[in-house]
């Protein structure tokens, strides 16, 4: 990918705007696994995660404030998996749930989604 936009794992994480010891997270994103017979598969997975700094969070951006949360959670389930496209992965998928959000403005209120 140009840039190497892509030398990172990139998900969206969903958690509370400040952060206190004990808040949870829930992360969405696409995942490559390795297949049965050779080859990779890529899949959606959710899972709770600390929003707090480590080494494996190293950029947290608010893009917006969570106004219906099940709308959300659902454009993000249903933001699909692109198996078989070359060069596609995690970067192409955020991208793709963030324009879904966009053309969907009521999952989120004041948001710099662009």
């Amino acid at each position: 990918m140009p840039g190497k936009v892509d030398t990172h794992h990139w998900a969206l994480i969903v958690g509370p705007k400040v952060e206190a010891e004990g808040n949870l997270g829930v992360r969405y994103h696409a995942k490559e696994r390795p297949k049965a017979g050779g080859g990779t598969e890529w899949f959606f997975e959710e899972s709770e995660c600390s929003p707090a700094p480590s080494s494996m969070l190293l950029v947290r951006i608010m893009i917006g404030k969570v106004v219906d949360a099940n709308l959300l959670v659902g454009i993000l389930q249903n933001t699909p998996n692109r198996q078989g496209h070359p060069g596609w992965n995690c970067v192409f998928w955020v991208k793709e749930a963030l324009e879904k959000l966009k053309v969907n403005p009521s999952a989120l209120g004041t948001s710099v989604v662009k």
